[in-house]
């Protein structure tokens, strides 16, 4: 779940601040970029001082933080604040847009968000993660080595997949009337799907060495509008009729083992073996000669006024590339990176894993 940085802040017709969902996108851009006017989350950011303008995209872009400063003071005009004021209210809005969003996945599904780790990923993710993990009651939250790049990561070592489907629409029976029929019926689509999706995968250029096959059946009850994905390693009834009656119990907590069923679509996925992803561990702080440094200097850049907690205080600004294993980082800190910012705010402590990854955790409350 996120709320993207380009997420445009506006007073609604009823006095209301609002986030989005309108966007100002990657061009114009927020204001910060130069060719946009519309206040933004990530303008927010840089009039709070999280962004280090310095230190945007390795320092090799060139920004505006006047505009971020415009922008966000037009917007505050409007309700007769001034525009830091304003920035943190934008960000109180995005958080629990993205907040609301978390509730759906963990708490409305019945997971406890206290046993959980927080992970915060994309380019702008680590700078609002803490305050989420704070409203959740989540004690941890981890920033990968490379947040801004991790969805790219993930779908270059993910494996490859091709879905193919066909109707069905067989009545099956509970008394196991027409069973050879509808199991002769799938066994002839899956042959047919199995085998278009292994030339198309050739076609691609793809090797087929190694491929698995995993089978789907969309079921219902007769007289139901919707279906179940029911996994059919065997695609005979009575192998899957049972699955689907219990499956059909767990979601719903009744099921009907004697009504008639339909089977609605057959799916079959095709699925080429990716090579394994390993993540290499990193040399030490002690490794790298018992400096908090990771080989590559002083990680420490400066400090700088950064608005928490309701009121500006001086942080340290980090550079992530020269941190190392071990290394812990007390707030409120920033910490700055080639394709994102973090922040670690007062009473939270930062500390470099074996692979790189920066933990967050509460120190009080």
């Amino acid at each position: 779940v996120g709320a993207g940085g380009g997420s445009i802040a506006r007073i609604d017709a009823g006095g209301a601040l609002r986030v989005g969902p309108e966007s100002a996108g990657a061009d114009p851009g927020p204001a910060f970029y130069g060719r946009g006017q519309d206040p933004t989350v990530t303008d927010a950011q840089v009039v709070l001082g999280r962004i280090t303008p310095e230190h945007f995209l390795g320092g090799r872009m060139e920004v505006w933080p006047d505009l971020s400063q415009a922008a966000i003071a037009r917007l505050a005009a409007a309700y007769g604040a001034d525009a830091t004021t304003a920035a943190a209210a934008i960000l109180r809005v995005a958080n629990a847009n993205m907040e609301r969003a978390l509730q759906v996945v963990s708490v409305e599904r019945g997971h406890d968000p206290r046993l959980f780790t927080l992970v915060a990923f994309g380019g702008a993710g680590p700078l609002h993660a803490y305050d989420l993990a704070a409203s959740l009651r989540i004690q941890r939250v981890m920033v990968p080595l490379h947040p801004g790049v991790l969805s790219a990561l993930g779908i270059a070592s993910a494996p490859i997949a091709k879905d193919i489907s066909a109707a069905a629409m067989l009545a099956v029976a509970a008394d196991g009337a027409d069973w050879r029929d509808a199991e002769e019926t799938l066994v002839r689509q899956s042959t047919a799907l199995e085998r278009q999706g292994t030339q198309e995968l050739g076609n691609e250029g793809l090797l087929t060495n190694g491929l698995t096959v995993q089978r789907f059946l969309d079921m219902r009850y007769v007289g139901q509008s919707y279906e179940l994905a029911v996994p059919a390693d065997e695609l005979t009834p009575a192998s899957f009729l049972p699955h689907f009656h219990a499956l059909h119990q767990e979601r719903y907590s009744h099921s009907e083992p004697t009504r008639t069923v339909e089977v609605v679509n057959l799916r079959v996925r095709l699925t080429v073996a990716a090579g394994t992803l390993e993540m290499p561990r990193l040399a030490s702080s002690s490794a790298a000669g018992g400096s908090a440094s990771g080989g590559g200097g002083d990680p420490l850049l400066g400090q700088r006024d950064v608005w928490f907690d309701g009121g500006l205080t001086q942080a340290a600004v980090y550079d992530r590339s020269r941190l190392a294993p071990g290394d812990a980082l007390a707030g409120p800190a920033i910490v700055v990176q080639t394709d994102a910012t973090s922040a670690i705010p007062p009473g939270w402590r930062g500390t470099v894993d074996p692979f790189g990854n920066l933990v967050l955790e509460q120190t009080r409350g």
